[in-house]
């Protein structure tokens, strides 16, 4: 009971919050490198998981560091997300900001 609970906090804290916060950004145009860095560590980290990390998804424990992991990365005053794109990945950094500067959405970063 206790492990399902964990895992309701964690479906949470990873999905559904940044899942409404990038629809509320998308919906008043506040676009910002910010969602992005969230999905794209995200990504990597549900990546790594489903490859690697298997065996770890039915710990009660790793669930609980998920969600700590999670809002780390969530905070505004750690901005986690940024900060292991900009330290992790220096390259897929670059990469995704011309990505995203040929995109509609570009325009918008370029003004903010």
């Amino acid at each position: 009971m206790l492990c399902t609970l964990i895992h309701l906090a964690q479906l949470t804290i990873c999905w559904i919050y940044p899942i409404s916060q990038t629809v509320h950004a998308f919906e008043t145009r506040n676009y910002s490198l910010f969602w992005i860095s969230y999905w794209f560590v995200f990504g990597v980290l549900n990546y790594l998981e489903s490859t690697f990390l298997f065996w770890l998804a039915p710990f009660c424990v790793y669930q609980i560091l998920r969600s700590l992991f999670c809002l780390w990365m969530l905070h505004p005053d750690y901005k986690g997300a940024e900060f292991i794109e900009e330290t992790l990945f220096p390259v897929a950094y670059e990469q995704l900001k011309g990505i995203v500067s040929m995109t509609p959405l570009g325009k918008y970063l370029e003004e903010a």
